[in-house]
C-alpha cells in the first residue's frame, strides 16, 4: 500500500481520539457507574421516608399496607425512568411495627427479614440472593421500614451504563474522523493543485513554479522546486551550448577528412597518395582526440557530486599514466621524467585523476617543441597532496589564462593541433575532488606549469606514513 499524507493524518487524528476515548472512559464511565449506585441510594433513602412520612399517622394495619402499597406503585413507575426498562426494576419493601411483626411485605420482597440490625444502609443475603438495603425508623419508634434492591440489578444496570456509554462515544468518533478527513482533503487541496500544475507541464518547461494557494508551509517546498529547476535550466543550457559548440568544432575536421578521402581516391600519382594518406591519417587522430576529449567531459558532467571514491596511489597512477603516454613523447624526441615520492595515497575517484594527468601531459607533448623537456611531478605541499606537469614549450600569455580553462578555448599564434577541451576537463577533476588547476612559469625559465591541488582532509591516515 502506498503511503499516503492523508491517511497519515487520519490515523493520526483515530489515535489522539482513541487516547481521548480512554480518558473520556476513566474519567466519566467510572462516575457514571457510581452515579447509578448513588441515584438508587438516593431512591432507596426517599422511598424510606415516604414510608415513614405516610404511615406515621396510621394505626390501622390494614391502612399501613394501603399507604405503602401506593408508594412502591410510584416507586416502580418513576424511579430511574431514563436508565430501566419499563417493568424491569421491582421494589421490595418490608414494614414492621415495634415488636417486630411485619405489617407489609411488597409481591417482590423476599420473605425472611431485610430489618436486621440499625437504620441505615447494608447488605443483607437472604435465601441466597444478596441486597442492598435502607432502613429506617419511625420517629415515635412505631415502625420500622425496610426498602431493598437486588445487587444484581444494580451490577446488570451498571453494565448497561458501561456498554451505552462507549457506544455514544463510538459514535462521536465515527461523526468526527469522517469530519477530519473532509477537512483534511480541503487542507490538502493546494499540494494536489502543485502536483497537478507540476504533472502538466511540457517536458522542456523549466520556469519557476507559480502555486495557486501560497501557503507557508508550501513555500519551502516550491522553493526547493524552483531552485531544482533552476539548476536544470541552467544545465541544459550549457549542454546545449556544449552540444553546439562540440559540432561546430567537429564540422571542421570531419570536413577536412572528407575531402581528403575523396581527394585519395582521385589521385593516382603514387607521391601524392602517400602524402594526402598521411594528412588523412592526422585529420582522423585529429578528430579521434576530439571526440574523446569531448567523452570524457560529458562523463565528467554527469558524475556531478558523486565520484567513485577510494585509496588512489597518487605515485603509482603517475608513473602509470607517464608510461602510457611516453610512445607520444619519443615520436617528438622529447625528454618525459617523472618525479615525487615512492608512494602516495589519497582518497578520490582512480579513472578522473588519471584523465586529469593525461589531458596536462597530452598538453605538454602538444605545445612542447622537438628536443624538449617534459615533467611530471608529484607531492605533498604544505600537507596537500599535488600533481603537476611541467614544461619548457612557449608558455602562455597571462592574458590567456584568465580563460584558459574555458570549453574550446585556443591561444591564437599557436600551431599545435587541439580542441581547447583538456584544461576544462583538468579544472572539472580537480572540482569534483575539491581541489584547485593553477598556471604558473617554471623557475628555472619559460613553459609552463599546471598545478592540480587537492585537499589534505581526503588524504589516508596511512598515507602519510608511506609518503
Amino acid at each position: 500500500m502506498k503511503t499516503s499524507l492523508l491517511r497519515r493524518m487520519i490515523w493520526a487524528q483515530a489515535i489522539s481520539l482513541t487516547l481521548l476515548w480512554i480518558l473520556l472512559a476513566v474519567v466519566t464511565l467510572i462516575p457514571a457507574y457510581r452515579s447509578s449506585s448513588w441515584g438508587l441510594d438516593s431512591s432507596l433513602r426517599m422511598c424510606a421516608a415516604a414510608l415513614v412520612a405516610f404511615l406515621q399517622d396510621e394505626n390501622q394495619p390494614e391502612r399501613v399496607r394501603q399507604q405503602a402499597e401506593r408508594i412502591r406503585i410510584l416507586d416502580e413507575t418513576f424511579t430511574m425512568e431514563d436508565a430501566v426498562k419499563p417493568g424491569e426494576y421491582r421494589a421490595r419493601y418490608q414494614v414492621f411495627d415495634r415488636s417486630g411483626r411485619m405489617l407489609y411485605l411488597s409481591p417482590s420482597a423476599p420473605v425472611g427479614s431485610l430489618a436486621e440490625g440499625g437504620p441505615g444502609f447494608r447488605r443483607v443475603d437472604v435465601q441466597g440472593e444478596p441486597y442492598w438495603v435502607f432502613v429506617q425508623d419511625d420517629p415515635s419508634g412505631r415502625y420500622r421500614v425496610a426498602v431493598a434492591e437486588s445487587l444484581r440489578f444494580r451490577k446488570k444496570l451498571g453494565w448497561r451504563v458501561l456498554r451505552t456509554t462507549p457506544a455514544v462515544f463510538g459514535v462521536v468518533f465515527l461523526v468526527i474522523a469522517v469530519c477530519t478527513w473532509l477537512i483534511s482533503r480541503r487542507a490538502l487541496r493546494p499540494l494536489r493543485l502543485l502536483a497537478e500544475s507540476v504533472e502538466g507541464r511540457k517536458p522542456g518547461d523549466l520556469s519557476p513554479l507559480q502555486p495557486a494557494v501560497d501557503l507557508k508551509e508550501t513555500r519551502p517546498l516550491v522553493a526547493s522546486l524552483n531552485g531544482l529547476l533552476s539548476r536544470v535550466s541552467e544545465l541544459v543550457q550549457a549542454q546545449r551550448r556544449f552540444v553546439a559548440d562540440a559540432a561546430h568544432e567537429l564540422r571542421t575536421p570531419l570536413a577536412v577528412v572528407g575531402t581528403q578521402a575523396h581527394t585519395l581516391i582521385r589521385e593516382e600519382d603514387a607521391a601524392q597518395r602517400e602524402a594526402i594518406g598521411h594528412d588523412l591519417q592526422r585529420g582522423i587522430e585529429r578528430a579521434t582526440g576530439l571526440v574523446r576529449q569531448l567523452l570524457a567531459v560529458a562523463r565528467l558532467e554527469a558524475a556531478g557530486p558523486e565520484l567513485t571514491e577510494g585509496v588512489v596511489d597518487l605515485a603509482a597512477l603517475a608513473r602509470d599514466r607517464a608510461s602510457q603516454i611516453l610512445p607520444l613523447a619519443l615520436a617528438k624526441k622529447l625528454d618525459l621524467g617523472v618525479e615525487g615520492v615512492e608512494r602516495l595515497e589519497i582518497r578520490g575517484d582512480c579513472s578522473v585523476l588519471g584523465m586529469a594527468m593525461d589531458n596536462l601531459l597530452e598538453n605538454a607533448i602538444r605545445y612542447t617543441p622537438e628536443g624538449g623537456t617534459v615533467t611530471l611531478r608529484f607531492g605533498r605541499s604544505e600537507g596537500r597532496p599535488f600533481f603537476e606537469v611541467e614544461d619548457d614549450g612557449p608558455g602562455m600569455s597571462e592574458a590567456f589564462k584568465e580563460r584558459a580553462f574555458e570549453r574550446f578555448s585556443r591561444e591564437l599564434g599557436t600551431h599545435a593541433i587541439g580542441a581547447g577541451l583538456g584544461l576544462a576537463i583538468v579544472q572539472r577533476a580537480a572540482e569534483l575532488h575539491q581541489g584547485r588547476v593553477s598556471l604558473g612559469a617554471p623557475e628555472g625559465g619559460s613553459g609552463l606549469c599546471a598545478r592540480v591541488e587537492l585537499p589534505a582532509e581526503r588524504r589516508n591516515t596511512s598515507a602519510s606514513a608511506g609518503s
